[in-house]
């Protein structure tokens, strides 16, 4: 936070304790959806998902990629940026959640995707991206230590 402007409405909402607070809600929200997902959605790829597992993923995929462009607008010069390893970490991971739920989805709907029913392995390779997203879990400790 060092690195942000000293004024400005990006600045205020990424230093903000309610946008931190409700990052921590829904990075375990995430991790327990991750379980749902993991357990009931027996589909390959989110495009063929049930309405539900659809609706879900993108509400936390709009909320993360909300809060990374919060966090990126109000560093000083976006430069700084590459240099914090929170922000490149979690940049990380909303881009790999952005790829799966909107690229990924779009590119089926376009009928451009893979053959996600046959042996291209494209569904496990999937369920391991998302596993990963719950590495997101580490950033809570960090959180809390900086909520007042």
């Amino acid at each position: 936070e060092d690195a942000y402007h000293t004024e400005g409405l990006w600045q205020q909402m990424a230093r903000s304790g309610r946008l931190k607070s409700a990052t921590c809600a829904m990075i375990l929200l995430n991790a327990v959806w991750i379980g749902v997902d993991t357990d009931w959605n027996q589909a390959p790829a989110l495009y063929y998902a049930a309405p539900t597992f659809q609706v879900v993923e993108n509400i936390f995929c709009f909320f993360f990629a909300f809060e990374i462009f919060v966090r990126f607008m109000a560093f000083r010069s976006k430069r700084s940026a590459l240099g914090d390893a929170w922000f490149i970490f979690d940049g990380l991971l909303v881009a790999l959640m952005a790829w799966e739920t909107w690229v990924v989805t779009a590119l089926l709907a376009l009928g451009m995707g893979a053959d996600v029913d046959g042996d291209t392995g494209f569904a496990s390779v999937f369920r391991l991206l998302r596993l990963l997203r719950l590495s997101r879990v580490l950033r809570i400790g960090r959180l809390l230590k900086e909520m007042p």
